[in-house]
């Protein structure tokens, strides 16, 4: 799919207010054997993904059984359920990256109408994987008890996420894209809004969770004291994200919003 063919991006409704929280989305996974096999979500990714990580759901749609055949297979498959499976971190990281975009997609098709999707409705959504009951929020909980960079990568749908793959993530290399990830991450101003007029540096939640850590850390390590976010962030980034970051020091730091949904889709009638 290519970028220039993306409609205009619109947010998803939100669900109806008041009413109960959705239901649990169980797939049933009777008869499907664990496999590490990731093609039918590549197949969806390449698909249903451009360029900029923004996602097609007219696409998605019409690949919908193959994510559900991915996601069937996850059901019986993972760390907990298949440990031999995940010998290192990595795997286990890659598994927990592929499942959090796949869910993500799964969670957009699950609503019915829609124009904004609420946070809470996205991120607290229960399903079934690896045998247990999670959300994208608990998926967030572990890869951040991996550390700060992982959980900042990590593909989400929002324009405060880091963008959605256009492939499944593999073991092999997953510390350098997560290096990378993390740069782009910082990098984008779509997702990582610096406003030179205002003189703001808005920080998405992802990454705003870490921010007493990363300072604190900061002053240890060089003796500082008074820092902010942004010089926090300067020791980890390189190129054109640490000139960025350079460039908005002084800026006052604030929470950013958790941004819009970057898919395209016809308006709700």
């Amino acid at each position: 799919m290519r970028a220039s063919g993306f409609k205009a991006v619109l947010v998803f409704a939100a669900l109806c207010a008041g009413c109960a929280p959705p239901a649990p989305i169980v797939l049933d996974a009777e008869g499907v054997r664990p496999s590490l096999d990731v093609r039918d979500l590549g197949a969806v990714l390449d698909a249903a993904v451009g360029e900029s990580g923004r996602v097609e759901i007219a696409e998605l749609r019409a690949h919908a059984d193959r994510l559900d055949a991915q996601l069937r297979r996850w059901v019986v498959t993972g760390p907990r359920s298949t440990p031999t499976l995940f010998p290192t971190p990595e795997h286990v990281v890659a598994y927990w990256y592929n499942a959090r975009a796949a869910w993500a997609l799964k969670i957009a098709l699950a609503c019915d109408c829609p124009k904004t999707l609420h946070r809470e409705r996205m991120e607290h959504r229960e399903f079934v994987i690896d045998g247990r009951t999670m959300t994208l929020a608990k998926i967030d909980d572990l890869l951040a008890a991996d550390g700060w960079q992982t959980l900042v990568a990590s593909p989400g749908l929002r324009a405060t996420r880091a963008r959605m793959p256009r492939e499944p993530f593999q073991p092999e290399g997953i510390r350098r894209a997560i290096r990378q990830r993390v740069e782009e991450f910082l990098d984008d101003e779509e997702r990582f809004v610096i406003d030179v007029q205002s003189r703001q540096v808005r920080v998405p939640p992802v990454l705003a969770r870490f921010a007493p850590a990363l300072v604190a850390e900061y002053e240890r390590r060089y003796g500082a004291t008074g820092a902010t976010l942004t010089t926090a962030l300067l020791p980890h980034t390189s190129g054109s994200a640490q000139r960025r970051l350079q460039d908005a020091i002084g800026y006052a730091v604030t929470a950013a919003p958790p941004g819009k949904f970057l898919l395209t889709a016809k308006p709700c009638r």
